[in-house]
């Protein structure tokens, strides 16, 4: 079965079906995808719709929600002139955003108001700490929970319409409570075993205590570039608090790179067992060629040696729905994990 593009308009549905597409999920982007619908299908003016991509088989169907970004007109002979449509995911209308501050809050309490007036779901894994100053400027709303997540040394993944702040080491660690997804015989597997950090700075919080006496803590793995943080502290607790905040960020990353031919059902945020160890998936990009080939699926891996189990139940991520030509969580959706 070829895979489908739906568009909503005002009152119709434009179903298109689709000769060959690309559609990737990664941590910290918008979900993406461009699809060829062959010349001779009438497309008309699409851009800014709400649309659905459905592509794959059987238990391996997916779906991508979004809205068309640009269709253009592709000029070639026979196979090369047909339609090129670039879609973005439901998180794209996030492109705006209010110049506010946050004072000594979770990043659950940010990450809902941010997400809230676009009707969106939320999902946080809990940190132990609270931000005691998080400043937004004149960047998007996205661009401010993808720094939220840098912040805390979490990933950001779009779900539909749902944000997900995730922490990798809980989220491998959850993933001994239930069955984990297998890629049995991928084409290719390759393994970057060095661990690469992330937020390899060393900072140095100083201040000056009461008694006027001057103090310093540092935060960070040895070796690091130090740089003084961008706060003064008033006493050498919260200065030891922060530095403690700050390590508890870094992320040591193993990192895999997979390639599989055939339908497989896989996005940005799951969890995989591949020959033998559990990962997180970083990134997938679905290829479906020109002419009905097979699909290729290329995955982007992360691991970290240190793993936090947890017991949370996650409740299941609400559907979307379209309400006045835009995607909207079908239900309330604030979970602190």
């Amino acid at each position: 079965m070829k895979p489908t593009l739906d568009v909503f308009g005002s009152g119709l549905t434009h179903r298109f079906s689709v000769d060959s597409l690309s559609a990737s999920s990664e941590e910290g982007k918008h979900d993406q995808f461009s699809v060829y619908i062959a010349r001779g299908t009438p497309v008309g003016e699409l851009e800014g719709m709400p649309c659905i991509l459905t592509w794959g088989a059987g238990v391996a169907t997916q779906t991508m929600v979004g809205y068309v970004d640009t269709v253009t007109l592709m000029s070639g002979r026979d196979a090369l002139s047909g339609w090129a449509i670039l879609g973005l995911g439901a998180t794209s209308k996030m492109r705006s955003g209010t110049a506010r501050s946050f004072r000594r809050s979770t990043p659950f309490t940010i990450a809902k108001n941010i997400v809230t007036p676009y009707r969106m779901g939320v999902l946080v894994d809990q940190y132990i700490h609270q931000l005691d100053a998080f400043m937004q400027t004149s960047e998007s709303d996205w661009a401010t929970l993808i720094r939220l997540a840098d912040t805390i040394g979490m990933s950001l993944i779009a779900d539909a319409t749902t944000a997900k702040l995730v922490d990798v080491r809980r989220a491998i660690g959850r993933a001994a409570l239930r069955p984990v997804k297998h890629i049995f015989e991928p084409d290719t597997f390759t393994k970057m075993d060095t661990p690469s950090p992330i937020g390899f700075d060393t900072f140095e919080f100083t201040g000056i205590d009461r008694m006027g006496v001057q103090f310093s803590v540092k935060g960070g793995p040895e070796g690091g570039v130090k740089r003084h943080a961008a706060e003064n502290f008033s006493s050498l607790e919260e200065a030891r608090n922060a530095a403690i905040r700050w390590e508890d960020r870094q992320r040591f990353m193993h990192r895999a790179m997979v390639t599989y031919t055939g339908p497989v059902l896989v996005k940005a945020g799951d969890v995989l067992r591949v020959e033998g160890e559990t990962w997180f998936v970083a990134g997938a990009r679905h290829t479906i060629p020109i002419g009905g080939g097979d699909q290729v699926v290329q995955i982007e891996l992360h691991r970290t040696a240190e793993k936090r189990p947890s017991t949370a139940y996650i409740p299941p991520t609400p559907s979307s729905t379209r309400r006045q030509g835009v995607w909207v969580s079908s239900q309330s959706y604030a979970v602190e994990l």
